[in-house]
């Protein structure tokens, strides 16, 4: 009888023997993916740390502005810018004015206070015996008042303890601008009247600062 011999197994580079191990276990498709997959992860993870990071971050506020109270002059300051000024001294008070300028009775009596030749300040001496300072107020208001111009506005302060009303009017000539008549209850019966440029209150408002009453 004739001997019949087995078939002989062929093993090709992607079969396997039965529970053998495939060589190069790991595909280069599968290795891509994982490393893309991996980026991704990271790349989320990255970007949810800085957003949980934002809203911790503030922006800290500047120290170097300066506050509303660092742009005013102090007390002291202003007594600083006056010491070296003249002493103007008058019948029942003093004051202080800048030492460049000059003064001089004018004819009705009057003192003109003058920085080359330009007057800062007209001051007179106004009587009110037998009225209030309050009357006298008034009147010193209508007599300021000027037909179809805008009505004079007054504002209330003190001068060395004595009240005060400084009167903000426009007269009839445009080149004059607004003008302040300051109103000094001196003793309840002479008023210090004080006219000036509204532009020059600032400087004159430092020269009330030093005025002194005697009496």
């Amino acid at each position: 009888m004739p001997e019949v011999s087995a078939p002989e197994e062929t093993f090709s580079p992607t079969n396997t023997p039965s529970g053998g191990t495939k060589p190069f276990g790991v595909s280069w498709s599968t290795i891509i993916i994982s490393t893309v997959v991996a980026a991704l992860l990271l790349g989320g993870a990255l970007a949810l740390y800085k957003v949980g990071k934002k809203p911790s971050e503030q922006t800290v506020p500047s120290t170097n502005q300066s506050s509303p109270s660092a742009k005013q002059a102090s007390p002291s300051a202003q007594k600083g810018e006056t010491e070296d000024w003249k002493l103007y001294p008058g019948v029942g008070f003093t004051f202080k004015y800048p030492s460049k300028w000059k003064h001089e009775v004018a004819t009705h009596g009057n003192i003109l206070f003058t920085d080359e030749s330009k007057i800062i300040i007209n001051l007179d001496i106004n009587s009110f015996e037998g009225k209030t300072y309050s009357e006298y107020v008034s009147k010193v208001i209508k007599d300021l008042s000027y037909p179809d111009i805008e009505a004079p506005r007054r504002e209330q302060t003190t001068v060395d303890g004595k009240q005060t009303t400084k009167v903000f009017y426009k007269t009839p000539y445009p080149d004059d601008g607004v003008k302040i008549a300051i109103l000094i209850d001196k003793n309840g019966k002479e008023a210090l009247y004080l006219e000036i440029s509204e532009k020059d209150l600032p400087l004159v408002d430092k020269i009330l600062s030093t005025f002194k009453f005697l009496d």
